[in-house]
């Protein structure tokens, strides 16, 4: 009989192990992998997925960030079959603004109805169409031309091809073109320039984005001659700096400069001007943007000051009002709180909590130390260090000591875990000390908040688990 059993267990063992075997592969290959920050226009990737499983099942992909993954339901794949998919991949516009010009990685997963979760990560580049993309026009275009080449490539090491609609005074026409790093020129025709003034002109040039339209504005002199330079001198250092620029009309007709200069939102609350400029907020930047009509000849000159000595000095005083409070209201028994991760041979998520408690100042009598455990987690009996708790009750642990002498110090700590993995970073509550100091005054201090970080690469200490449940 027991023969036969133990051959029954052995073979439901062995019956399980290709289904433990068995896996979900996936893999992201990137297709177009750019998204634009002006546009709402996706990076696209083809992802494979591989069932491996014994029985087939219906598939689905996303993310937990903000970041619209399509189509999110892949379908059914029959066992042992893989699938190649084209996913549309548009990040949030916070990821946009916040990793311009950067690439953005981040964590997708594959799952199945039937299946465990797989992680894979991938890599979004995102880009600025406005920063990235040079339009080069000639200095200055004659009256009598009739075609004008400007020249299109990107600064960094990306390609698009769109098609492009050119609209301005001075030309209209459209192209298609694949833009690369390597500057490509292209020829635009010109309407009749004959009965237009000299000056600088716009051309707006708006390229086409899946459905969408990015739209570039460019400046475009016509002569007769228009020669402009810019003068800009910085001075001053950290807590005061002055931008001087100066623009005149060297040429031979009337011209429209514009002045434009940023600042900082908060490097705008200290900032005068030699003119009151025309003004407007840009995600975390003030543009400030001056502009005067000059005849040949003329000059315009604006400044711009920042002044942090006021902002700083004040923060001095501060500073200084900070470390005199501290001093005058530092507790005597400080509080040291500490946690360290440790490896579980079952696998379940547990650390380490270590206290620190010492008396810096006079005797203090009837000290009580009162920590909570963190969220979702439980205490390991009998696992305490040095002092066990005088009282545990539910998810409060308390340890009491009648009196403590100037300079003694404890140190004890205890074992918490829990069944649910941590992600991110898992926040420890802060430890409690209650006593009667040297002037029979009741007083209270307590530790600074600590995290548990699931990334923490500590190297962990075996525990197990078992020997306090």
């Amino acid at each position: 009989m027991k023969k036969l059993i133990f051959a029954t267990v052995l073979l439901l063992v062995l019956a399980t192990i290709p289904a433990a075997l068995a896996e979900t592969m996936v893999s992201m290959k990137p297709v177009y992998p750019v998204s634009y920050l002006e546009a709402n226009a996706p990076a696209t990737y083809e992802l494979t997925v591989e069932n491996n499983n014994p029985f087939t099942d219906n598939f689905y992909v996303n993310t937990l960030l903000e970041i619209d993954m399509s189509p999110k339901s892949l379908g059914v794949i029959p066992s042992g079959e893989k699938r190649t998919f084209l996913i549309n991949v548009t990040p949030g516009q916070d990821i946009k603004n916040q990793y311009v010009g950067t690439n953005f990685g981040f964590e997708y997963f594959v799952r199945g109805d039937n299946n465990a979760l797989v992680r894979d990560k991938m890599i979004v580049h995102i880009s600025s169409l406005q920063a990235d993309l040079d339009i080069l026009f000639p200095a200055a275009i004659n009256p009598e031309d009739k075609e004008v080449t400007i020249s299109l490539g990107f600064k960094p090491d990306l390609k698009l091809g769109t098609s492009v609609q050119v609209t301005s005074e001075l030309m209209e026409d459209d192209f298609n073109i694949m833009i690369t790093n390597q500057k490509k020129e292209v020829q635009l025709k010109l309407n009749d320039l004959s009965k237009k003034n000299a000056g600088v002109y716009n051309a707006n040039f708006d390229f086409a984005l899946g459905n969408e339209t990015i739209r570039i504005t460019k400046d475009v002199v016509l002569s007769p001659f228009v020669n402009v330079p810019t003068e800009e001198v910085v001075t001053g250092g950290i807590l005061s700096r002055e931008t001087r620029v100066k623009k005149t009309n060297d040429g031979n007709s009337a011209v429209k400069v514009i002045i434009s200069l940023n600042r900082s939102v908060v490097a705008s609350l200290f900032t005068t001007f030699s003119d009151t400029p025309k003004t407007r907020k840009e995600g975390g930047l003030y543009l400030y943007e001056w502009d005067k009509e000059l005849n040949p000849g003329q000059s315009y000159e604006v400044y711009l000051k920042t002044n942090y000595y006021v902002p700083f000095l004040v923060f001095l005083l501060l500073l200084a009002a900070v470390f005199t409070f501290r001093v005058v209201t530092k507790s005597p028994v400080e509080i040291i709180k500490k946690v360290a991760k440790v490896r579980t041979k079952s696998g379940v998520f547990a650390s380490k909590i270590i206290i620190t408690v010492k008396n810096t100042g006079k005797p203090v009598n009837n000290v009580k130390i009162i920590d909570r455990l963190p969220a979702f987690t439980e205490v390991l009996p009998n696992r305490f260090s040095v002092v066990t708790p005088s009282e545990i009750k539910k998810r409060t642990l308390v340890w009491s000591f009648p009196q403590m002498a100037t300079g003694e110090e404890i140190m004890f700590s205890y074992i918490v875990y829990s069944k649910i993995n941590v992600f991110g970073r898992l926040e420890i509550p802060a430890a409690v000390s209650t006593f009667i100091d040297s002037k029979d005054n009741f007083r209270e201090t307590q530790s600074d908040r600590i995290y548990i970080l699931s990334e923490e690469e500590k190297k962990p200490e075996d525990v197990d688990l078992a020997e306090g449940m």
